[in-house]
């Protein structure tokens, strides 16, 4: 016992020596003492200014003013977008490692991400993160190149801002609609009502100058006398492509009307299960048809026996104008593939209601004794009929 309390009190002693030299060091050297107070200071008032900072973070971050938008809101699947990202702190306040949350349907792929397999258009990816940093009254833009992979018409709503209390929802909607890609079909059956010689005529040469079409932007070569000035002063001009001019139809111009089976009739099983691939290239070649005759100037339609919110099957009148165009596209957009309304019935309707003096245009993956009996009605009412056979082939090619 004896021991432990001459070591304790060797201990105390050694500690009192130290103590006293460390003392005699300060001493001597004042400004040392100084340094380490202001430290000190400094420190105590840092700490201080970051609990402060993260209690009044959480309340600043609900003033941010955050939208975004797409370059555009038509492209065609498999080519790419730009979205871009915009953040405003509208306060003096300074905010540091801002995270934004957001979240892409499966179709849409964001920087240089690649698609990934048994991932649907419907389906929620992982969520992007973006992180900001933003100095009082500072906006920030940040560009996102974005890889459109499949149809469909994609609406993205909210974001998530992170909070230590709980987390900040913000409205910043966008949508986007993704057309069928683009393709070139091979027809060497195209219907042919019209006959300029021994060539068949692809573009009307004369417009009516009574029969107005709809509006459109303007084109290099478009005369002064088809602006339409009220259009054009419905919004603000930046460049030549904001004039908005008229569409004359033509005095010869010819009509088209394409039709799209989406049903199946005694298929192999490679056949059904390439179902929606064999529907997305119908609705390819579907929309090719109808963009070349728009751009020729002629008159287009389109039906098919795929249901809809309200309607079991789809259908656009036959006009002829880019906006006539646009609104088909967007249609094809949001379109859900499956089987609908009877082809027959579908048929049985457009013979019911008199349609003649068409180039009638019809999409199938099968033939029939009752569908050839509505065709060759159609017939007799001076259509011109063309049987376009949709198969695997035309996928592996």
């Amino acid at each position: 016992m004896s021991r432990f309390f001459n070591s304790l009190y060797n201990s105390i002693l050694d500690f009192n020596e130290n103590l006293v030299a460390i003392m005699e060091f300060f001493s001597k050297r004042p400004w040392l003492v100084s340094i380490i107070i202001i430290f000190l200071v400094l420190l105590i008032l840092f700490l201080v200014l970051v609990i402060i900072y993260k209690k009044m973070k959480g309340k600043y971050l609900a003033r941010l003013v955050y939208k975004r938008e797409f370059s555009t809101k038509n492209v065609y699947a498999g080519e790419t977008v730009t979205l871009t990202e915009t953040i405003y702190n509208p306060t003096f306040f300074p905010l540091f490692k801002v995270d934004v949350e957001e979240y892409f349907l499966g179709g849409l792929w964001l920087d240089g991400a690649k698609p990934q397999p048994g991932v649907k258009a419907g389906d929620e990816q992982e969520p992007v993160l973006s992180r900001f940093t933003l100095l009082p009254f500072m906006q920030t833009k940040r560009h996102h190149e974005v890889f459109c992979e499949k149809r469909g018409y994609y609406k993205i709503s909210s974001v998530r801002i992170y909070r230590k209390d709980d987390p900040l929802f913000v409205d910043a909607p966008a949508e986007l609609y993704v057309y069928p890609a683009l393709v070139d079909p091979m027809i060497n059956s195209f219907p042919v009502s019209c006959l300029l010689g021994e060539y068949t005529s692809k573009r009307r040469l004369i417009q009516d100058p009574f029969s107005f079409a709809g509006i459109r932007e303007y084109r290099f070569g478009d005369s002064m006398n088809m602006i339409n000035y009220k259009a054009t002063a419905r919004h603000p001009i930046n460049n030549a492509s904001d004039i908005m001019v008229n569409i004359k139809d033509y005095c010869t111009g010819r009509i088209f009307m394409v039709y799209l089976n989406f049903h199946l009739q005694n298929a192999g099983k490679g056949l059904y299960d390439n179902y929606d691939k064999l529907m997305e290239y119908g609705l390819s070649v579907a929309s090719a048809l109808i963009r070349d005759a728009v751009n020729n100037g002629c008159k287009v339609g389109f039906a098919g026996n795929c249901p809809t919110e309200t309607e079991r099957s789809i259908r656009f009148p036959m006009q002829s104008s880019d906006e006539h165009y646009k609104q088909i596209m967007r249609g094809f957009a949001a379109l859900r593939i499956s089987d609908g309304l009877s082809i027959k019935l579908l048929l049985q309707n457009d013979i019911d209601d008199g349609l003649n003096n068409a180039e009638i245009i019809f999409l199938t993956t099968y033939m029939d004794d009752e569908i050839d009996d509505r065709l060759r009605i159609l017939k007799q009412y001076n259509n011109a009929v063309s049987v376009i056979q949709l198969s695997e082939e035309d996928l592996e090619q």
